[in-house]
């Protein structure tokens, strides 16, 4: 690589490391909230904290404290290690995009803290509808006995929200970079010929816009993951003392987070 081109990545990462940092930063702090307090919880209360911080008919504030108590040092553990591997690919992919945004786009506004509240904005609603959910149901079908409990909601919001809605930010981000790299390069006379043919292709379909491209990308990768036969074995069907119906709607009011703030904040993130 010659030296010019080294420069040119060098001054390219220097110019990206405040927002990496950015990312790293806040989302390594929320990981280790999410990861501290339950540890406390498990250790140093009795039951574990789950006469307290349960969800059940005699305790609603269990619809914000559920996540912090946990019925076995596995069910503890599955959820820690699940949450630090999420936030972990949450984090790459989330760089990852600034990275390939940064190709077509030289200036970076307001990117990365808008990825980092549509994060929270996840975290913070996985918890609460669902939970509000079972809450209704336990007061509906008189499940006295009934009490939820664990992390795991967060955890399939997250899922959610990576599986579908960053990883098809990511792949439009890649795909707009990858566009504009062989439509601006002199050499690839080839490539810029497909390009032209697919742009009139994408026009007449309607297909044009960055935005359409999220879109469809959005809905295959919907598809394909919930419509796969292990789907209802990813979500705990058909396995004991398991919160199927939780992980279900945290699963998608993760998914349907990303694609409502990208709806609204489409020009931040698409443009």
């Amino acid at each position: 690589m010659c030296r010019k081109g080294k420069e040119r990545i060098i001054r390219y990462f220097i110019e990206l490391w405040p927002l990496i940092k950015y990312i790293l930063r806040n989302m390594l702090i929320v990981c280790l909230v999410l990861i501290i307090p339950p540890l406390i919880t498990f250790y140093l209360l009795p039951d574990h904290g789950e006469s307290i911080f349960s969800l059940a008919y005699n305790r609603p504030w269990g619809i914000l404290t559920s996540w912090l108590t946990h019925k076995n040092y596995e069910h503890l553990c599955t959820n820690i290690e699940g949450t630090i591997f999420t936030v972990a690919l949450i984090m790459t992919f989330t760089i990852a995009f600034l990275v390939f945004k940064k190709f077509y786009k030289p200036q970076l506004a307001a990117e990365h803290k808008l990825l980092f509240r549509v994060f929270a904005y996840v975290i913070i609603l996985s918890q609460i509808i669902p939970s509000l959910v079972e809450l209704a149901l336990i007061y509906y079908l008189h499940l006295w006995n009934r009490k939820c409990c664990g992390a795991s909601l967060i955890l399939y919001g997250l899922r959610g929200y990576f599986d579908i809605g960053l990883l098809s930010l990511v792949s439009t981000a890649l795909l707009e970079a990858i566009y504009i790299i062989i439509k601006d390069s002199p050499r690839i006379s080839t490539a810029k010929l497909w390009t032209r043919t697919l742009n009139r292709v994408l026009k007449r379909t309607k297909l044009a816009s960055v935005y359409s491209l999220y879109c469809l990308l959005f809905m295959t990768l919907f598809l394909l993951t919930v419509l796969s036969k292990d789907f209802l074995k990813f979500i705990g069907y058909g396995m004991s003392q398991v919160d199927v119906l939780g992980h279900f709607i945290a699963y998608f009011v993760g998914l349907t987070t990303a694609f409502i703030v990208m709806l609204f904040k489409k020009r931040e993130f698409l443009k």
